[in-house]
């Protein structure tokens, strides 16, 4: 288990590393590290963060968990996984951009070969987007075998050497204009967008942000998911609310009506790329699309603003189909050793596509075909 003295010693080791990093993302930030070891993984014995260093330099940085458990219930073996929880759609490692990331990977598998206490037979990495060195250098491993699978994506508007009306298409635009009538109809509308080295604005904007999160279905009234009533997940997030460096500040994005929160972004700034990682809106007010309004207004700023390249949702959520925006593929990565736990691992993942893919093609096609027939 990550002590605080661990943390400690991982914080001055990620100091010096990330300089040494291009176009890093909220997960690349010691918040979001620190936030997912202090209380995402608090009770995880497995958590591990595996440095890969060049002499008195560490190049490389990855969070991952070991699993112990049985192959087809017969053979023990180890599993690893880098990060995966609902409330981190994306991770990656931290590398150094003057070293290869196939090598450097390649050092990593070669180090676990001899740590884990049972042999390793498979790495799983999930849902990496495409034009990360993670994702590549997975996908072109040597001397071990691999499976890929499509991940969640990522929609994206591009900013740069643009205007709102390449960004959004037309009838969007229409119907935006319509929605913003309707709110201006309730009382005087305003936006306020206050980053982490604003302080006690910041803290106001974080609190007002956490009980719009909360309203309606989220909250106590529905499938309780809100952020403020678990005390794992609200401390992740109010940690990582405190980033402020100077490659990346939290920013917390609201809409107000006479003085009012009704929609809120809680947003990542990190290299050009505004990340919204998550959102939350007054149902009370949901026939003026408030949260529509909010990322209609923060679209017009950022493409205005020449420090943002790019507003990123995470994620691929339904809602944002009709905004048109480009899409980011992501991967799922599995890489399989060359042991019999490994070979079983690969024999048994092999099996179950070839059956999802008859099922698929075949069997649904069939029964949609006698089920309309019947």
């Amino acid at each position: 288990m990550l002590t605080s003295r661990h943390l400690d010693e991982l914080q001055g080791i990620w100091k010096a590393l990330i300089p040494n990093v291009e176009n890093i993302s909220f997960y690349h930030s010691w918040e979001w590290i620190y936030g997912a070891a202090f209380y995402l993984y608090s009770d995880s014995l497995q958590l591990g963060y595996f440095i890969v260093w060049e002499g008195d330099e560490a190049v490389a940085m990855f969070p991952l968990e070991l699993k112990e458990r049985l192959v087809l219930g017969v053979v023990r073996d180890t599993e690893i996984n880098n990060l995966n929880h609902t409330h981190m759609p994306r991770n990656d490692w931290l590398c150094s951009s003057a070293h290869d990331p196939s090598e450097v990977l390649s050092v990593l598998l070669a180090s676990l070969d001899s740590y884990t206490p049972s042999p390793w037979c498979r790495i799983r990495i999930h849902s990496a987007l495409e034009e990360s060195p993670l994702a590549t250098a997975a996908s072109h491993m040597s001397g071990y075998r691999t499976q890929s699978s499509s991940g969640q994506a990522n929609y994206y508007f591009d900013c740069v050497d643009t205007s709102i009306k390449d960004v959004l298409p037309s009838r969007q635009r229409k119907n935006l204009r319509h929605r913003r009538r309707q709110a201006d109809a309730l009382g005087a509308v305003t936006f306020e967008y206050l980053q982490a080295s604003e302080n006690n604005e910041h803290e106001e904007a974080l609190n007002a942000f956490f009980k719009l999160e909360a309203s309606g279905w989220k909250g106590s009234a529905g499938e309780k998911s809100a952020i403020s009533l678990s005390p794992s997940l609200s401390g992740f997030y109010r940690n990582l609310g405190k980033a402020n460096h100077p490659r990346y500040t939290c920013q917390i994005n609201l809409m107000k009506i006479n003085g009012n929160p009704v929609a809120g972004q809680f947003c990542i700034l990190a290299d050009g790329v505004a990340n919204i990682i998550k959102i939350g809106f007054d149902e009370g007010f949901k026939n003026c699309s408030p949260g529509s309004l909010l990322l209609s207004h923060f679209l017009e700023r950022s493409v205005e603003d020449k420090n943002i390249r790019r507003v990123s949702l995470v994620t691929a959520p339904p809602w944002a189909d009709r905004w048109h925006p480009k899409k980011m593929e992501s991967r799922s990565i599995r890489i399989f050793n060359n042991s019999l736990p490994g070979s079983m691992r690969l024999l048994k993942g092999n099996a179950t596509k070839a059956i999802d893919r008859v099922v698929k093609h075949d069997l649904v096609p069939l029964f949609s075909l006698i089920k309309k027939n019947i």
